[in-house]
């Protein structure tokens, strides 16, 4: 198999749609946790921190279309998004694809995300 075509995924992920159907979070985080060889992101604390600075920094006056992040954004940033993105830090709108971020929500701990959780897995492996 060739390198997978990267937006795709992302894309796959945001609207958690896969094969021309609706999948669940988990589903979609295997996924693309299969993709760990063209995606080798670092995923301790203080990385991740960076990643959701920069994140922050990027939609906090106002949402961004996910295709302008996709060609903005390195696939390690992109990678954070979608485990922020499972811990409600940021929100997917499906009719105007666009991310935004979310100002009160609950303090979370990266391993809450089933994403962040399998590739921390896959890393130690």
């Amino acid at each position: 198999l060739g390198q997978p075509y990267l937006p795709d995924l992302y894309n796959a992920f945001f609207q958690q749609r896969m094969y021309n159907g609706d999948c669940s979070g988990d589903r979609l985080a295997k996924w693309y946790a299969s993709y760990k060889d063209h995606i080798q992101p670092e995923l301790d604390d203080a990385v991740m921190r960076k990643h959701y600075r920069r994140l922050q920094s990027a939609l906090v006056e106002n949402p961004v279309s996910l295709l302008a992040l996709i060609r903005a954004l390195r696939n390690e940033e992109l990678l954070a998004l979608c485990v922020f993105t499972q811990l409600t830090f940021f929100s997917y709108d499906t009719e105007t694809e666009h991310i935004c971020l979310n100002t009160n929500c609950a303090p979370r701990t990266l391993s809450e995300s089933p994403l962040y959780q399998l590739l921390n897995d896959r890393q130690e492996a």
